[in-house]
């Protein structure tokens, strides 16, 4: 298994540097990509007027955006990502649509210190942590009673043929990849994906209720984007 904080270190150095102003290159790209497994996500957060929301892993805000605009004027936007580089491409964003309900934030939702929420959201932003248990239970603190947790994430590289066959095509010719992400495929993760199975006990061994795992969420968006959408009640003890 690897590292946890070997695993973090790595995700800032990547997200941080050139990682992070890649994917501000790629952005519209992206966003039109996930599109249809973002809209997913916001049907199922449901985020109404005047809560105060987290949305965890913001990249570049395109959700986060459309979060402002549904919790209006008199709701609340705390947007925590490790990418300075895109957090300044979401802030860039939000100034030019006229959003200002928005608190955009370098810092790590595993750890940081975090206020109370209504909302808890993220758009691929929940498979970076070195430690997922740590992370879902320090997040879970920050929910106020009756709170939602809502998120998509990959499901494994084997149901996302996009991903799979391209990486198989040129993985004879790249060097062996660094031990750290080839020990952690068990993990919630980027590294491996995620079974519906794992996603449950990250979020019930953190102190949250068994995550439910919308069937037709799952299947529907398999076959094009490989995520998945799961929402946990972060104030309900497990049994």
């Amino acid at each position: 298994m690897a590292d946890p904080e070997q695993i973090n270190a790595d995700q800032r150095t990547f997200w941080k540097g050139q990682g992070g102003r890649t994917w501000v290159t790629r952005q519209e790209h992206t966003d039109i990509t996930l599109a249809p497994v973002s809209e997913a996500l916001l049907a199922l957060a449901a985020a109404r007027s005047g809560e105060r929301v987290l949305d965890v892993g913001c990249g570049c805000g395109a959700s986060t955006l459309d979060i402002a605009r549904a919790v209006g004027r008199s709701g609340r936007v705390a947007a925590l990502d490790i990418s300075g580089p895109m957090l300044a491409e979401g802030q860039r964003r939000a100034e030019g649509a006229g959003i200002a309900n928005v608190d955009w934030q370098e810092a790590d939702p595993a750890t940081a210190a975090l206020g109370g929420y209504d909302l808890l959201v993220s758009n691929f932003g929940v498979m970076f942590f070195g430690d997922p248990v740590a992370a879902f239970a320090h997040m879970r603190s920050a929910a106020r009673l009756g709170a939602r947790m809502v998120f998509v994430c990959w499901r494994p590289v084997t149901e996302n043929p996009w991903m799979k066959v391209p990486m198989d095509a040129v993985s004879a010719h790249l060097p062996p990849r660094p031990a750290a992400m080839s020990r952690s495929r068990s993990r919630l993760s980027i590294r491996g994906g995620a079974q519906p199975a794992e996603v449950s006990t990250s979020a019930t061994r953190s102190g949250s209720a068994k995550a439910n795992i919308p069937g037709a969420c799952g299947t529907a968006f398999r076959p094009r984007a490989g995520g998945g959408c799961g929402s946990v009640d972060p104030n309900r003890r497990r049994q």
